[in-house]
């Protein structure tokens, strides 16, 4: 089953899809920023349903750039999925301080076996993960981190992804519309055209039909 595709952009969006990556980093590097705290992190973890909508109950839209809603949404959506990773690489590394005196191994093995017995299993894989990292540490400064935010550094995404799943859908969609016409997909796409959008006429609905 092929779940993703890999597909050759028009021309004619290159500059503005890079443009888009530029802002979008931007905007989610500040809200990674507003979010890593203990407070950020418990809210993100508490939260239940799509994520854009507590950073978006909580956050502005910036005022020095021009961002059309459904585009803001979709950025912060990518962002609170980074986020949740986060905030539940925190619940992996509290629940794993306890069973550390054993090494990196044993400590996941263990984790991985209470969190089975309770009926919430986890991949061993990402447990090991973290367990490592923790090893690295301690290894490195000779003793335990005071707390995850010593052990783990704010994470400063290098790819952009856009999230397009909190906008309204193929046919009412605000940030992208599509169909399929036979075996390509056919639609449009809003961007910005502009490097630092300042009102609706810097972005424009661009047009694709042979993707």
């Amino acid at each position: 089953m092929i779940l993703t595709t890999s597909i050759r952009l028009p021309s004619e969006f290159v500059g503005p899809v890079k443009i888009l990556t530029a802002l979008g980093l931007k905007l989610q590097e500040q809200a990674l920023g507003h979010y890593w705290s203990l407070e950020g992190l418990e809210k993100v973890a508490a939260h239940f349903g799509q994520i854009w909508k507590l950073l978006d109950a909580e956050m502005s839209r910036p005022e020095d750039v021009y961002i059309p809603s459904r585009p803001w949404r979709c950025i912060l959506e990518s962002a609170g999925r980074i986020l949740r990773s986060q905030a539940e690489r925190k619940r992996i590394f509290e629940h794993l301080l306890p069973f550390f005196a054993g090494g990196a191994k044993n400590a996941a093995r263990k984790l991985y076996k209470e969190f089975k017995a309770e009926g919430n299993p986890e991949k061993f894989g990402y447990l090991l993960n973290v367990a490592e990292q923790l090893a690295e540490f301690c290894t490195e400064h000779e003793r335990m981190p005071q707390d995850f935010f010593e052990f783990q550094i704010k994470p400063e995404p290098k790819r952009f992804t856009y999230t397009l799943a909190p906008d309204d859908g193929a046919e009412d969609g605000q940030a992208i519309k599509y169909r399929l016409e036979g075996n390509r997909l056919a639609g449009e796409i809003k961007l910005p055209v502009v490097p630092e959008p300042r009102s609706k006429k810097d972005w424009r609905w661009f047009s694709f039909s042979q993707l």
